[in-house]
Parts: structure tokens; C-alpha cells; sequence
């Protein structure tokens, strides 16, 4: 029966929009075929925007545990580091308060020799750290993250290797959550919260905050609910076995936290999701235009590897398989809704298209309005979560720069598409600088 709903529900559309192209004109088709597109798009993206909202069972889900087991697993927490010398000490510092017995977790630093000003700032942090800090440092290695995370992997004593970033401000109790989740329900893989907060930092910062809050308080519980887990870079935590299991990282995927995320799903391997605003590890959004761009470039690309490489055919069900495919594919996604917006105009001035389809093809710009919405009550509850005390010229902003980010976006999944196809695979790094914190005012 669902599969004749899904056949109908496929097929009915397209033997109307080949009526239309018949009887009408073809554009008439064209229309509606995209119509019915941006629809269906549309209203999975609001869904899953909404999905931790849409019933009370689904945010108790995700909530951390209120009370904690008692700390039995033994973590070690990777760090790779390179060219962070504005942020290690105090991210060090930060570690450092974590709520959890010190002979219980270790930190493991992955540096190369040639970063002096980095392994400098480290080395004068441990002296004021216990000895369960430790630096490994390597000549002209690693190149990149998924390197420095195999090089750690090989040292870590833990029973759970956990990443973190070199500019995180971590919950002090997120390893005592982290103990109880995997304790309480019997998973592999344990995925925390991470929040940029430098709402107002620059003109993209709204927005890039905002994707952040949705993805890991509800799209990432809502696509992992249904087995399928790309998983977030940092605030994420493994079973030690199974990493060395599936052969660590990979070191040629530019996002190998969602490469190794679909892989580990295609095993049958079991995560969990936990959010709370106040335990999510807390971040900064790129220092200006360019470095947003190289980053997203970057994670884009990441995605066209994990698209080719193909472990996702390996999941289990039809479901799994679509939504990391959606995952994937969605930088193209952004690119056509936000060319599609700069050609209705046109259509609607210079085209003859009857009107009643003339009618429906603005059903979409309902969910774009919606969106818009969730998003403007997304800003205010992070101002409030937080207590960032931005401007309120922050909402106007997000508002007029909206379309100006999507073109972004859209840019940067075209050089990553130019970057695939010309063979460059390097890793383009992403700048610190504490924005984050001053926010917060942690500095």
C-alpha cells in the first residue's frame, strides 16, 4: 500500500505536468513539475525544523539526563589543533573544568612541529594543567583534521574517544551526560549539541548561528530517529572499539565527521542525540566573508565525496538511503530555490501561464514565509538562552541579508563543485579568534 501511495503521488504529477506541456505550453509544465518540487521540499524542510517542537515525547527525547550515573566510562578527548594560537590556551583552560574525576579522562593534543606558535601556547598552558593533558606532536603531520584524529586514536587509553575543536567552550558536566546516555540507552555513538553565538558579529553571523540551532535541536534528532546520522564535527562521542573497527576517519573526505557518521549507520551501529542549550558546546562563526566561504566550500565538497564514495547504499531501508541522499544533495537544493526566487519575477511579468497554475505556483512562498518565521523566533530564543543582549537591528538584519546568504551558500557549492572536478582535495582552514567567547564574555 505505501508503495502504491508513494508510485501515485510521483507519478499523478508528472502525467499533469506532461498534459500541461501538451495542452498548454511547455513552461506550463515546467512550472508546475517545479512547483510541485519546491513543495515537497519545502515542507519536509519546515518539518524537520519543527520536528523537536511537534511533540513533547520528541524533546524529552533529546534532553540530556537530568540526574547522572555514576562515572564509569573512561573518555579520551581528541583535540586537533593547527594554527590556533589565539584560541588553545583558553579552550585548554576550559577543558580543564570539566565536572568529571580527573583519572577518568584524558586529553590528547595532536599538533605539528612546524605550528611553533600553536605547540608554544600549549606548552605553556600545561604547566598549569594536570597530567592527564597530553601533546603529541608530529613533523609535517597531520594535513588535516581526519589525520590528526587517526595519529590520536592509535595513543587514546579510553573506552570512548571523543572530538572537540580547538576554539570549544564545553559544559563542564557534558562527559557526566555523555557516561550516563550511553549507560541508559545501550547506543555506540553519542552526539552533543554545538552552538555558534557571535550573533552579531557580522552581517551572515545571524543566519549561521541559526543553522546550528535547528540542525542539532532538531534536524539532526529528527534524521537520526530514523537511523540515519551524519554526524556533527565536534561534541561527538564514540565507542572506541567500533572507530577502530571501521578504520578511524577517512583522510581523503573533507567531512569526515558526516562520512564516518553514514558509515557507521550503514553498520548498524546505534546513536543518540542530546540537546540542551545550555550543555551545547559553544562556537564562533567564520571571522569574515572569505572564511565562511572556504568553510562551506569545504563541507560541501565533503559532501559530494560521501555521495561518490556510496556507503549510503549500504543502509538498511529506502527511508535511511533518502535522507542522507536529501543530506547530500541539498547544497544544489539552495542553489536552485535561491535562483528560482530571482526568475518568478520574470515569469510573472513577461510569461502568459494560466492563471489558476499562476496561483498555485506561489504555494511554496508559504513555507519560505514560515521559515522565516521559525527562524526570527530561533534568534530570540538564542538571545535569551545565551543572554547575548544583541541589538534588536539584528532582526532586521537577518531579514535583509537573507538572500544575500543564500547566494553565498550558493557560490560556495559552485567552488566546491569547481574544486571536485579539478582534483583539490586540500584542507582550507578555518581562522578563530574567540568571537565567541567574547560574546559570552569569557575573555
Amino acid at each position: 500500500m505505501k508503495k502504491f501511495i508513494i508510485i501515485t503521488l510521483i507519478a499523478l504529477p508528472a502525467i499533469f505536468s506532461f498534459w500541461l506541456a501538451n495542452t498548454c505550453s511547455l513552461l506550463s509544465g515546467f512550472l508546475f513539475s517545479v512547483t510541485i518540487l519546491l513543495l515537497c521540499q519545502g515542507s519536509f524542510a519546515t518539518y524537520s525544523m519543527l520536528s523537536s517542537w511537534l511533540k513533547p515525547e520528541n524533546l524529552k527525547r533529546i534532553a540530556p539526563p537530568k540526574s547522572f550515573s555514576q562515572n564509569q566510562l573512561f573518555f579520551s578527548l581528541i583535540i586537533p589543533v593547527r594554527n590556533e594560537e589565539k584560541v588553545i590556551a583558553q579552550t585548554l583552560k576550559a577543558m580543564k573544568k570539566i565536572n568529571y574525576p580527573k583519572e577518568k579522562y584524558e586529553i590528547l593534543i595532536t599538533a605539528r612541529d612546524d605550528d611553533t606558535e600553536t605547540v608554544g601556547k600549549i606548552l605553556e598552558s600545561l604547566n598549569h594543567l594536570p597530567p592527564t593533558f597530553n601533546l603529541l606532536v608530529w613533523e609535517n603531520f597531520p594535513n588535516s583534521k581526519p589525520q590528526g584524529l587517526n595519529a590520536a586514536l592509535k595513543y587514546a587509553q579510553g573506552d570512548i574517544v571523543g572530538i572537540f575543536d580547538a576554539e570549544d567552550e564545553p559544559h563542564p558536566d557534558i562527559l557526566s551526560a555523555v557516561n550516563t546516555t550511553f549507560q541508559e540507552k545501550k547506543v555506540d555513538i553519542v552526539q552533543s549539541g554545538v552552538q555558534l553565538v557571535n550573533v552579531d558579529s557580522h552581517w551572515y553571523s545571524p543566519h549561521n548561528c541559526l543553522e546550528y540551532y535547528f540542525w542539532f535541536k532538531s534536524v539532526l534528532p529528527f534524521f537520526s530517529s530514523w537511523g540515519a546520522n551524519p554526524l556533527g564535527g565536534n561534541t561527538v562521542f564514540f565507542k572506541k572499539n567500533i572507530v577502530k573497527a571501521a578504520a578511524g576517519w577517512d583522510e581523503d573526505c573533507l567531512t569526515e565527521d558526516a562520512e564516518i557518521g553514514v558509515r557507521l549507520s550503514s553498520l548498524g551501529k546505534k546513536t543518540a542525540v542530546i540537546y540542551d542549550e545550555q550543555m551545547a558546546t559553544k562556537e564562533e562563526t567564520p571571522p569574515d566573508l572569505g572564511g565562511f566561504i572556504r568553510q562551506r566550500t569545504r563541507w560541501h565538497q565533503g559532501f559530494f565525496q560521501v555521495l561518490l564514495k556510496g556507503n549510503w547504499k549500504n543502509l538498511k531501508n529506502n527511508r535511511q538511503k533518502a535522507i542522507v541522499l536529501y543530506q547530500m544533495i541539498y547544497p544544489f537544493m539552495q542553489i536552485f530555490n535561491s535562483y528560482w526566487l530571482l526568475v518568478t519575477p520574470f515569469l510573472a511579468f513577461f510569461t502568459k501561464i494560466p492563471l489558476g497554475l499562476a496561483l498555485f505556483s506561489y504555494l511554496p512562498g508559504y513555507f519560505f514565509l514560515v521559515q522565516l518565521g521559525i527562524s526570527l523566533i530561533g534568534l530570540y530564543q538564542l538571545n535569551k538562552n545565551y543572554q547575548l543582549k544583541f541589538s534588536p537591528l539584528v532582526y532586521g538584519k537577518f531579514l535583509i541579508f537573507f538572500f544575500p546568504y543564500q547566494l553565498a551558500i550558493s557560490w560556495s557549492t559552485l567552488r566546491a563543485l569547481k574544486r571536485h572536478l579539478a582534483g583539490l582535495g586540500f584542507w582550507e582552514k578555518t581562522e578563530h579568534i574567540n568571537a565567541h567567547r567574547k560574546a559570552l564574555n569569557l575573555t
